[in-house]
C-alpha cells in the first residue's frame, strides 16, 4: 500500500456583516483498504485564522507556532474545538459524518483551518485479524495540519450558518510500510460548503 501525499484542506473566505456560526464536520473517502478494520486518530484541536473583513483577501496568518492567538479586532487563531476527540476514519464513509465543533465568528473572513493530532493520542490501526498497530505520526507537522494558499470566497449573510465537511482522504493518507506498521501523511480536502 503506498500513496503520495499532500495535506490539502481547502481555504475558505467569509464575507459578513454580524455574527456566523460555522461548524465544521469531519468525513472519509472510502478507502480501497479491505484488509483494516478500524482507523482511529485523535485530534487535540481544531482552529481557524479569522482575518478582519477590512484585511485583504489573500491575507495570510502569521502565528504559526501552534497556539491560538487573537488580536485585538478578534482576528488571529480561534479554537474551534478542544480537545476534539478521536474518530476512527473507517466509520466515517459514505458521507457518514462526526462533528468537530462549532465556532461564533464576527465578520470577517477564514483565511485558514489546522487540524491538530494529539501524539499521545489513540492513532492505530486495528487489522481485519484484530491485531494493533501504531501509526507513525512523524510526517505530520507540530503546527498543525494547514494550507496557506488564497482560496476562494464565500458571501455569508448576517446571523448565518456555514457548515463545512473535510474528508480525510484515508486512502491517499495512511501508508503501510511493513505487516503491522503504518505511516500518516494527511491528505484532507473541503468536501461540502453548506449554508443555511
Amino acid at each position: 500500500m503506498r500513496a503520495k501525499s499532500a495535506f490539502f484542506l481547502a481555504p475558505l473566505l467569509l464575507a459578513a456583516c454580524g455574527s456566523t456560526t460555522v461548524t465544521v464536520e469531519l468525513t472519509d473517502a472510502p478507502p480501497d483498504l479491505g484488509s483494516l478494520k478500524r482507523v482511529e486518530l485523535t485530534l487535540s484541536r481544531v482552529e481557524v485564522h479569522v482575518a478582519g473583513s477590512d484585511d485583504d483577501d489573500a491575507a495570510e496568518a502569521k502565528d504559526d507556532d501552534g497556539s491560538a492567538k487573537q488580536d485585538g479586532d478578534g482576528a488571529g487563531w480561534r479554537t474551534v474545538a478542544a480537545p476534539a476527540g478521536t474518530f476512527d476514519l473507517l466509520a466515517l464513509q459514505n458521507d457518514v459524518r462526526a462533528t468537530l465543533g462549532k465556532l461564533e465568528l464576527p465578520s470577517g473572513k477564514i483565511t485558514q483551518i489546522r487540524l491538530f493530532l494529539d501524539p499521545n493520542g489513540k492513532n492505530q490501526v486495528e487489522l481485519g485479524s484484530g491485531q494493533t498497530c501504531a501509526i507513525d505520526l512523524g510526517a505530520v507537522p507540530p503546527t498543525g495540519i494547514k494550507i496557506n494558499h488564497p482560496f476562494k470566497a464565500l458571501d455569508v449573510e448576517d446571523s448565518s450558518k456555514l457548515n463545512l465537511v473535510v474528508d480525510f482522504d484515508l486512502k491517499e493518507s495512511l501508508d503501510q510500510t511493513g505487516s503491522c506498521a503504518f505511516a500518516l501523511k494527511p491528505v484532507i480536502k473541503l468536501k461540502h460548503v453548506e449554508r443555511d
